[in-house]
């Protein structure tokens, strides 16, 4: 979301209306650090919202993608990062565990964090596992078959399942060995699961 829903609760509201009773609505969002006084300093985070428009539980990524999340040796670099904004983002402080409501203990892993083999996880071991990307700077490129690849892969090393939503990638549910058990295609976003 290109809004910092935490400071912003018009924004939450409306995100709430879709929300079902006592249902949980996940996306990924942009955190500023508690002293919004200071030099801009911003989380690349996933936010859990209920129906009350409250958050109810996040995480901050960990792993930065370098030129992408921020720029390494920017004092001494002339390099512009290739995403979009010049502020570049901190990580996080650990791999948490996220605990939404009426769901097991989630793993969450925002973009390539998904490719990183034996990972820890604070907070309790996952159930299931939550990643969420946006894959469109690869375009129709061999990148998002990989990066769903490597993240069916953690399925299988974690032994549980796996919850992927990319935006214009592909989005997929496997099981726990990593078989695909639903999907969308690649630059497939408008489109809904089909039906079990």
């Amino acid at each position: 979301m290109p809004y910092f829903i935490a400071e912003d609760a018009g924004v939450r509201n409306v995100m709430a209306a879709v929300v079902p009773p006592g249902g949980t609505l996940v996306t990924g969002a942009m955190r500023r650090t508690a002293d919004v006084h200071a030099s801009p300093a911003l989380l690349n985070s996933l936010v859990a919202i209920n129906a009350s428009g409250d958050i109810i539980a996040a995480y901050d990524k960990i792993r930065l993608v370098p030129f992408g999340g921020y720029t390494p040796f920017r004092q001494i670099l002339p390099l512009q990062k290739i995403t979009e904004g010049s502020i570049d983002y901190i990580p996080g402080d650990a791999r948490t565990s996220l605990a939404i409501p009426g769901a097991p203990l989630a793993g969450a892993m925002i973009c390539y964090e998904a490719i990183f083999p034996g990972e820890a996880w604070s907070g309790g071991q996952p159930q299931w596992l939550l990643n969420l990307t946006n894959d469109a700077w690869f375009g129709t490129s061999s990148g998002p078959y990989q990066h769903l690849l490597a993240a069916r892969v953690r399925a299988i090393e974690e032994g549980v399942p796996l919850v992927r939503a990319a935006n214009t990638g592909i989005s997929a549910v496997t099981d726990a060995y990593g078989r695909i058990e639903q999907s969308l295609p690649l630059a497939s976003s408008t489109q809904r699961f089909p039906p079990p």
